[in-house]
Order: structure tokens, then C-alpha cells, then sequence
């Protein structure tokens, strides 16, 4: 974000100042309303399946105007949208009449249960929140989901910066601001010129200045990175690791540059924001071609197993242990962990699932994408499993 987004982002720092005093009222009155009663441990993300809800597609991505057009697969032709109808159901929702209703938990908080985003919910729960995505092309998709889902049920946002790849949007009727800032590799590269093909240096020891600077202007981040950390990306790109570090294998660096990402984090000045970092989402990328015709069922584990494809499986356990450690040293009290509330968001497990729900060749561009999702979609799903994560992390802090 540049010059202009410093304009923007005192605009829409302004608003949220101005909407403040008027939410601060009723924010007690909403606590009751809108915080989950189930503990994280209790809730298993893992332990749902994925079912048909006759109320979804929430929009359609032709008519949002921030969904590429790589992600937009009903306009380019794809002749199949039950893709769009399907929902993550935790366990305890299914069977219970208030399930997907409430506000993260069933009835009395006994029973675990995603809260459906709708139109006379979504404002309520994002309001006075300043997001930021920050990360690679997935990164990117789930941001598109949220703007779209926004735009349809809050309009058309009053700020809007948009340079390069980079994005910030502020709904004041809403009190909310949402951002992404695409950093594939999370750390600073020095390019050798402009195009990525021309190949740079990763500094592992240093995050990205451009989404960096910005850290104190939101109060959650939702952080991924992981498909560009392979030996075929970094060949083909011709990127290399700055020294001290050139000799380290490509797993190796990425455990460094993540330490170095999540230790920004680490100040107490921080202390009031949160940070989800979240597994690499699957790629179905079987010999180049993506399964179209329907999703694995639950239970079908030979499937889901041939799905656990090895160089997204081993960079996730890289990014698992890493930020669990910085979880576990935070829950000790750990000095020098003082700082953000870091939380993994693993929803690798969920979206494994989704073989047929990627663009496949009904994009813009006819060519195989087995990694990214058709919006509306699997994105979707992501980010009422965001929202329900970021009120169960509030109530906590409330409870603390």
C-alpha cells in the first residue's frame, strides 16, 4: 500500500473512530448475543462433513466486482454449481434445529456449531474490525470471498485502494475495513528487476516492508504461505535464499521465514490484536487435471489419502509445528512471547474434501487450475470459519 492508501486508511481510521462511541454502547448488550459458549477445545473443525444448504450460493461472483476472473467458473461456462451449495456442518449441528443459527455454539453452548453468515448478521459481527489477508494467491482468494460477501450484503465499500495486487476496503456502515497485501514468500525479496521471472534473493530474516508497515493500522491478520515454497517454484522463478542462508533447503528456509514472520508480532504494544495463520489449502492436482464430477464423502479414506498429496503435506507439518510452538510459549507465559494472540487456523482437513470445487478450465484464462476455488465456494466456508474463530478468540479475551 502506498501514499494513497496512507489517505485512505485515515479516512477510514476516521470513520471507525466515529462509529466507535455509538458500537461501545451496545457492544455489551451483543456479547451475550454473539459469543460463542464452547471452549476451542470442546470444538473439533475436523469432525464435520460437508452437506448441501439450499440457502447458498450467498452471491453470485458475476455480479461482485472484486472476484477475478479466474475464480468466476459459472460465467465461464462450468455447467455444474452444486459446488456452491455445500457448507461445513461441525458434528454437533447436524440433527439440531438451531444449529448454524446461532452464534458458535447449539443451544446452551452443549453442542458446537458454525454461525451462518447472513445479511442481518455479517455487520454485526465484523464491525469495528480492521482485516488484514496478507500472503500468497489463496490468500487472495479468500479476501475476494469476504469483499463479495460484503458487497452483498453491505454494498459497495466507501473507501477503495487498489495498487498492483494489493487491496483496502472500508464499509463505514458497517465499521469494517478489509485489506490483503500480496507476499508470497511472507519475508522481504530483492527482485533483480520488476518481473518475477527475472528472479531475486529471499531475505529470511526480514518480513516484507510493504505489509509490515502496516501492522499497527489493523487489529487481525490472517496470514498464509506455502505453494511458492517448493523446489519447482523456486527453480522455475529463479529465486534464491540471501545469505547467510543460500544453503538451506527449501523446507529449511521456510521454518525461517515463518519464525521471522510471527516474531513481528511479538511486542506488547501488540497485545491487542489477534493473528490466524492458516495452513496451505490443498492442491488436487493430479497429473495436471482436477476431479470435476462431485466431492469425497466422509469416511472415504482411500480417497482423501490419495488427496494428501506429499509437497503440500510436508510444508504444512513445517507450519504446523511452527506456530504451535509460538502458541505453546505464548500459554506458558514464555518471555519475550508477549504480544498479538497468535492462532493456527488448520482448515487443510476441511478443504481436502473439495476435489471438484476449484475453476478447473472454466476461467478466464481455459487452463488447469487445480489450486485455487471457484467463488462463490469453498472460500466462502473459510471465512465463517474465520468469523466463528474470531469470536471465539474475543470471548476469551473477555474471560481473561
Amino acid at each position: 500500500m502506498s501514499s494513497e492508501s496512507k489517505l485512505a486508511t485515515s479516512s477510514a481510521a476516521k470513520s471507525h473512530r466515529q462509529a466507535s462511541a455509538s458500537q461501545e454502547s451496545s457492544s455489551s448488550s451483543q456479547s451475550s448475543q454473539s459469543s460463542p459458549s464452547s471452549s476451542p477445545a470442546a470444538c473439533d473443525l475436523d469432525d464435520g462433513s460437508w452437506e448441501v444448504d439450499d440457502s447458498w450460493p450467498l452471491y453470485q461472483s458475476e455480479n461482485c466486482p472484486f472476484a477475478r476472473e479466474e475464480t468466476m467458473c459459472a460465467k465461464y461456462g462450468r455447467p455444474n454449481q452444486d459446488y456452491a451449495k455445500l457448507r461445513w456442518v461441525l458434528a454437533g449441528e447436524r440433527g439440531n434445529p438451531n444449529s448454524g443459527t446461532g452464534d458458535g455454539a447449539g443451544e446452551g453452548g452443549e453442542k458446537c456449531s458454525l454461525t451462518k453468515i447472513t445479511g442481518s448478521n455479517l455487520c454485526r459481527r465484523v464491525a469495528g474490525h480492521r482485516i488484514a489477508f496478507v500472503g500468497d494467491s489463496l490468500s487472495q482468494n479468500a479476501f475476494e470471498s469476504m469483499a463479495c460477501l460484503m458487497h452483498r450484503f453491505a454494498g459497495m465499500p466507501e473507501v477503495r485502494v487498489e495498487r498492483h495486487r494489493d487491496r483496502m476496503y472500508h464499509w463505514p456502515n458497517c465499521n469494517l475495513t478489509v485489506a490483503f497485501s500480496f507476499h508470497q514468500f511472507l519475508s522481504e525479496v530483492a527482485w533483480n528487476k520488476v518481473q518475477v521471472s527475472d528472479g531475486g534473493a529471499i531475505q529470511l530474516d526480514q518480513s516484507g516492508k510493504r505489509w509490515t508497515k502496516h501492522i499497527k493500522a489493523f487489529d487481525t491478520f490472517v496470514i498464509n504461505s506455502g505453494h511458492w515454497w517448493s523446489e519447482r517454484q523456486l527453480t522455475r522463478y529463479n529465486i534464491t535464499f540471501a545469505p547467510p542462508h543460500e544453503s538451506l533447503d527449501f523446507l529449511q528456509a521456510y521454518r525461517r521465514a515463518l519464525n521471522t514472520t510471527l516474531s513481528e508480532f511479538l511486542h506488547p504494544k501488540l497485545a491487542n490484536k489477534q493473528v490466524f495463520f492458516t495452513a496451505s489449502a490443498p492442491s488436487h492436482d493430479i497429473h495436471g487435471l482436477c476431479p470435476e464430477n462431485k466431492f469425497i464423502k466422509k469416511g472415504d479414506t482411500k480417497r482423501v489419502n490419495r488427496m494428501r498429496l506429499p509437497w503440500t503435506v510436508e510444508k504444512n507439518e513445517v507450519l504446523v509445528d511452527v506456530v504451535r510452538g509460538f502458541e505453546q510459549k505464548q500459554a506458558q507465559g514464555a518471555s519475550g512471547f508477549q504480544g498479538a494472540r497468535i492462532k493456527l487456523l488448520d482448515m487443510y482437513n476441511v478443504t481436502l474434501y473439495r476435489q471438484e470445487a476449484h475453476p478447473s478450465t472454466y476461467n478466464a484464462r481455459g487452463i488447469w487450475d487445480c489450486l485455487h476455488y471457484c467463488l462463490p465456494g469453498v472460500p466462502d466456508v473459510w471465512n465463517e470459519i474465520l468469523l466463528w474463530q474470531m469470536e471465539i478468540e474475543k470471548s476469551i479475551r473477555v474471560r481473561v
